[in-house]
């Protein structure tokens, strides 16, 4: 007779609540430990490739020297048309008229010189750069001969409807677009948007207020950075001898005229945010309400003809000046040319920017 025994089920296996709040604190612990790390190699990522494209800049900047069809000589930063700050100044014939189908700007477009440095080195269309020069017999500079133009009156971008080919020679694109990032033309916005920008506006202000200051249009594209950040571009005057100005139209005495012109990017960080039509609406390339975040705090322009005045100011003429130049205040590449990414912060002028010089941008903290 087999005897009946009593078994005692064994305990289920599983966690206890010391042991589960045991493990949620190591992943919390690896989460804190991994995330930064993660990001850090991300932004270290987008540091390379922001150098990076500042050396294929460069090199295409070379060849474009070197291309006696179109000049050679470095492409120039600002228009050559006479005007008068703000709103005439920087005009140039409008070569993207037809995009805008008559709802855009006009004739003209205020340019900058990140949107010529496109100009240059790829063309306004990106189909060739037909250098800087006029094109029309009754023409005096090559900034009113940028447009399309049509067949009885043809501008430097034009390009026939029978042959599909451009009126007048283009020189190659001198940058890879497939390795150089460039903005592209938003039809539905009539826009050349900078996605970085829409995305920092739409946070800052909302879907519906974010879309209303997206209205004045990006009117040319721009070469980006790694962070997806508009390249800025300077050209020296060779007729410069004061380490910089405003424009060389504010200077009635010939020894003030600045090697490089704030001017010639001064839209884009906040100069003219007025909302005229040809009016260029200053970057914004991170969440804030700040409308002149460049211009208000670390990259505007004063100018310090008095050296004492130098040591204390801290903007466009600080940011360019040779600190190793001792014995006159000389700014960096005299020369040549200034690139200049605002890096990772998106804030031109500080002292992450990125540039193919040695800047002396400022230090900001918890900004």
């Amino acid at each position: 007779m087999r005897r009946l025994v009593n078994h005692t089920p064994r305990p289920t296996a599983g966690f206890t609540l010391v042991e589960l709040l045991t493990v949620i604190a190591i992943i919390a612990l690896l989460i804190t430990i991994l995330v930064p790390a993660v990001n850090a190699v991300r932004v270290n990522a987008q540091v390379t490739a922001t150098r990076s494209t500042l050396g294929s800049i460069d090199t295409a900047l070379a060849a474009f020297r070197a291309e006696q069809r179109i000049g050679g000589r470095l492409p120039p930063s600002a228009s050559d048309r006479p005007g008068s700050p703000p709103n005439n100044y920087n005009l140039v014939g409008n070569p993207y008229e037809s995009l805008f189908s008559g709802s855009g700007p006009g004739g003209t477009v205020q340019i900058s010189g990140a949107g010529l440095l496109v100009w240059a080195l790829a063309g306004a269309d990106l189909l060739g750069s037909p250098g800087f020069a006029p094109v029309r017999s009754t023409s005096r500079y090559w900034a009113e001969d940028t447009n399309f133009g049509n067949a009885g009156d043809p501008g430097a971008y034009f390009i026939d409807n029978t042959t599909s080919l451009p009126k007048f020679a283009r020189a190659a694109p001198f940058v890879d677009l497939g390795k150089v990032k460039v903005t592209a033309y938003n039809r539905a916005r009539l826009s050349f948007d900078i996605p970085a920008e829409v995305e920092a506006l739409q946070r800052s202000y909302g879907s519906t207020q974010g879309e209303q200051r997206l209205n004045a249009r990006r009117q040319y594209p721009m070469f980006l950075d790694g962070f997806g950040f508009p390249i800025l571009y300077w050209r020296a005057d060779p007729a410069g001898v004061a380490l910089a100005d405003f424009d060389p139209s504010a200077n009635t005495d010939p020894k003030r005229r600045g090697i490089y012109h704030y001017a010639d990017n001064a839209d884009l960080l906040g100069w003219n945010a007025n909302g005229s039509p040809n009016a260029t609406r200053p970057l914004i390339l991170r969440p804030t309400r700040d409308t002149t975040p460049h211009k208000a705090k670390y990259f505007d322009y004063a100018p310090p003809y008095d050296p004492q005045d130098h040591e204390t100011y801290k903007g466009f003429w600080h940011y360019v000046r040779n600190e190793s130049v001792q014995s006159r205040l000389m700014p960096s590449n005299a020369d040549s040319y200034l690139l200049v990414s605002p890096g990772r912060d998106g804030l031109y002028g500080t002292a992450d920017d990125i540039a193919n010089f040695n800047h002396n941008g400022a230090h900001v903290e918890n900004d």
